[in-house]
């Protein structure tokens, strides 16, 4: 193998670790995390008049969540035809805050150590591979 191969590995595995160690982003009124929920997500929506809805998510649109299941924490909802529990379109303009439960919580500090332990195991592994295959080239024997 070639220098160059050597070097690639290296870069690649590198990639790969800081991919993998880097935490989600996420919008500070967690729609980003509401709208890739799978359907059967249990949700929390705060709307701009003040208003707390808790459902199961039904579809999740660019422009809006359907919820079914409803239950008010507080507020009411204005304007609405049939029962709390039937399906509910929320448009993202009328949501403040929007939580998806038990997505993208925040890691504990036991988590975060070890993908960070995991990631510097990687990078080490990816160096000894490296210099593995570059002492295996003609180079390392002084041909």
């Amino acid at each position: 193998m070639t220098r160059i191969t050597a070097v690639a590995t290296i870069l690649a595995l590198l990639q790969t670790a800081v991919f993998h160690a880097q935490a989600p982003m996420h919008t500070p009124d967690g729609w980003d995390t509401a709208v890739t929920a799978p359907p059967g997500t249990r949700v929390r929506l705060t709307l701009l008049n003040g208003t707390i809805v808790r459902g199961l998510l039904v579809e999740a649109r660019a422009d809006g969540l359907v919820i079914k299941d409803n239950e008010l924490e507080r507020g009411q909802l204005t304007s609405r035809s049939g029962s709390l529990r039937d399906p509910h379109t929320f448009v993202r303009a009328e949501i403040a805050k929007a939580q998806a439960e038990g997505i993208g919580e925040p890691r504990s500090g036991k988590q975060r150590v070890l993908t960070g332990l995991a990631a510097v195991a990687t990078v080490i592994g990816g160096v000894l591979i490296g210099v593995l295959i570059w002492c295996k080239s003609a180079r390392c024997h002084g041909a």
